[in-house]
């Protein structure tokens, strides 16, 4: 098995995890509260600038947007199989620094993600999660493949 398609199965099980942990959520007590932290992070996504000290950022940004979904949930199995998860796709990437327009993508991409869980809609949110880490599958073998 190659890298790439190590890196395909290491995004797909990550979506489900994801997925599975977001919908999860919806109904938890906590709910306000990790919406709220949740779009203080990617507002902080939002104000990165093109240099190369806020792309680095924006993957520890990151990390920590997609971990707070997961931490909040009661549903430990999901989130242990999300540390996994990530803890793969980080070493991965360590060789590599995201685009600009990567990172302004991430973050409508979020956005999307947020206003579907601010709206618990559970489709939407399955939907716009799907579209973000198909995305970001397709960006990382995009920069793998370019070195």
């Amino acid at each position: 098995m190659g890298t790439e398609d190590m890196v395909s199965i290491t995004y797909k099980n990550l979506k489900n995890d994801i997925s599975v942990g977001t919908t999860i959520l919806i109904d938890d007590g906590e709910y306000e509260e990790l919406l709220r932290l949740k779009n203080e992070i990617n507002e902080k996504i939002k104000e990165l600038r093109d240099e190369h000290e806020d792309l680095m950022r924006y993957l520890a940004l990151n990390h920590e947007l997609h971990e707070l979904i997961l931490k909040f949930n009661r549903n430990k199995k999901a989130y242990e199989l999300f540390k996994y998860q990530n803890t793969l796709i980080n070493s991965l990437r360590k060789a590599y620094t995201p685009s600009y327009a990567r990172v302004q993508e991430a973050y409508l991409q979020h956005k999307k993600i947020l206003d579907a869980f601010g709206a618990k809609n559970r489709n939407e949110l399955r939907d716009a999660t799907e579209e973000h880490v198909s995305s970001a599958m397709k960006n990382f073998i995009c920069q793998y493949t370019e070195n």
